[in-house]
């Protein structure tokens, strides 16, 4: 029998190997182990410690102006939430963000981007927000651009 389909085993048993490097080699691509969700692009930037956060954001809730202050990192952008009091005009909650960079040490600025959420919230219903503003800053910017939310 395996004289008469010598071409049709010989087919078969590359299309075995074939199907077994395929999967060797997807697996590879799909079944990482050990590996970080950013992969190697947080190697070599430096690290903020929740102590520094910690002391920013005391320092702009010192502000008579600030309510409080939320900071979470993820990947190599920092958000900051800075929610203010009741009553604090648009301008001046840009200009208490606006020093938010030069907090941070310039290491850590050349590293990371920086999100920022500038909300003023009703005192009596925490949904009806007086303004609702996102701010960025890109490492190679020197200012922070603003949308309205």
């Amino acid at each position: 029998m395996i004289k008469k389909h010598k071409t049709l085993f010989m087919i078969g048993g590359l299309l075995l190997v074939l199907i077994i490097i395929m999967i060797l080699i997807f697996g590879r691509m799909f079944i990482k182990t050990n590996s970080s969700v950013y992969g190697n692009r947080l190697k070599n930037i430096p690290k903020i410690s929740e102590k520094e956060n910690r002391k920013i954001a005391t320092s702009l809730e010192e502000n008579g102006e600030v309510d409080k202050v939320n900071i979470r990192i993820q990947g190599k952008i920092i958000y900051i939430d800075i929610n203010y009091v009741k009553g604090t005009k648009l301008e001046k909650a840009k200009e208490i963000a606006n020093k938010i960079p030069e907090m941070y040490e310039e290491k850590i600025i050349e590293k990371y981007d920086l999100g920022l959420f500038l909300i003023e919230e009703d005192d009596e219903n925490d949904e009806t927000k007086e303004f609702l503003i996102a701010g960025t800053k890109h490492p190679d910017m020197k200012t922070i651009s603003y949308i309205k939310g």
